[in-house]
């Protein structure tokens, strides 16, 4: 699932970046999944928790700036 998620969370992290020049390290949000998908396989939950951290925080915030217009 989290491959999935990956997948579909990289146009949302190539809009934040501001490709074509890249102003943030939003692009590494689906490698930062991807990540988490290998923590889950080996077996490191807390690991996978703390690299998908970051792409919860900035979809909260986002979700936050959105409710709040």
């Amino acid at each position: 699932m989290l491959v999935i998620g990956a997948v579909i969370c990289a146009p949302f992290a190539w809009y934040l970046s501001g490709y074509p020049a890249i102003r943030s390290a939003a692009i590494l949000l689906p490698f930062l999944t991807g990540s988490a998908a290998y923590a889950i396989y080996k077996d490191k939950t807390n690991l996978a928790w703390l690299l998908l951290s970051p792409f919860i925080l900035i979809s909260a915030g986002l979700a936050y700036i959105v409710i709040t217009q």
